[in-house]
């Protein structure tokens, strides 16, 4: 599977094993970073199709806030998310996404 140049991509390899174009051999539960390097993945091993999850794309070029499980473009926002969660638990954010 090759990566393009410009994009960010991690593929969660949920099964089998992965090798990268550089030699870097990978076992399941593994999440692979590649970032904006071009390198490829391949499967090899046992399992001829591993199960791997790609996720990958363009860098959107935003700032990025994180704070355990809350993840923002600001600090701002991720203390406004951590008093929403403190006053009204998951709930708020279950009804959030139902809209």
């Amino acid at each position: 599977m090759p990566v393009p140049l410009d994009d960010n991509f991690v593929a969660h390899l949920l099964d089998g094993k992965v090798e990268t174009a550089n030699g870097f051999s990978y076992e399941s539960r593994t999440l692979l970073d590649f970032r904006q390097n071009g390198e490829a993945v391949t499967s090899t091993g046992e399992a001829p199709l591993p199960g791997v999850l790609p996720l990958g794309g363009l860098p959107l070029g935003a700032p990025l806030a994180k704070h355990g499980p809350f993840v923002m473009n600001t600090q701002t926002e991720i203390l406004e998310a951590m008093r929403d969660y403190n006053r009204e638990g998951w709930a708020y954010t279950l009804r959030i996404n139902r809209r």
